[in-house]
């Protein structure tokens, strides 16, 4: 059996490094966001400096929020301080960034780990619609509550 060691430059066979922690974490970013999505949203608001809300997702979990979010408006308030309000529609007056390059989603979660916001412009977002009826969680998928027949009038 092979002499196998860990060590502070990464593992050794038989007393020859085989691969540095470096290529470990790279190889292994490979299969970790393979199938992830850096998500970047944010809007400007006067009072204070932008609002911003960056995550890595599962693309299809992505693809499923925003699909149920669009056209729907969430409304914020207070969230930089007494008397700020707006409403945010999605995904019209907001910023969109979708980064599915793997070695940027591997920078972005060495920096800032999965997430990274001033205010949590998608999941605030989700849970008022969630409180207001407009859109449930089935299954573990987001759905929209509305009538069909209404939407297509």
């Amino acid at each position: 059996m092979a002499d196998i060691s860990i060590t502070r430059e990464g593992i050794e066979v038989a007393g020859v490094l085989q691969l540095t922690w470096e290529e470990i974490d790279e190889r292994r970013n490979r299969f970790r966001f393979e199938n992830s999505v850096l998500v970047k949203v944010g809007f400007s608001y006067g009072r204070v400096s932008d609002m911003y809300d960056h995550q890595i997702m599962d693309k299809d979990v992505w693809a499923n929020i925003k699909d149920v979010m669009t056209d729907k408006t969430a409304w914020f308030s207070d969230f930089a301080g007494k008397h700020s309000e707006t409403n945010v529609s999605y995904w019209d007056n907001i910023d969109v960034e979708e980064i599915t390059d793997q070695a940027a989603i591997a920078e972005f979660h060495n920096a800032h780990g999965p997430s990274d916001s001033n205010l949590e412009i998608i999941y605030d977002g989700l849970h008022m619609l969630i409180e207001e009826g407009e859109i449930q969680e089935l299954d573990g998928q987001y759905v929209s509550t509305a009538d069909p027949e209404e939407e297509e009038e």
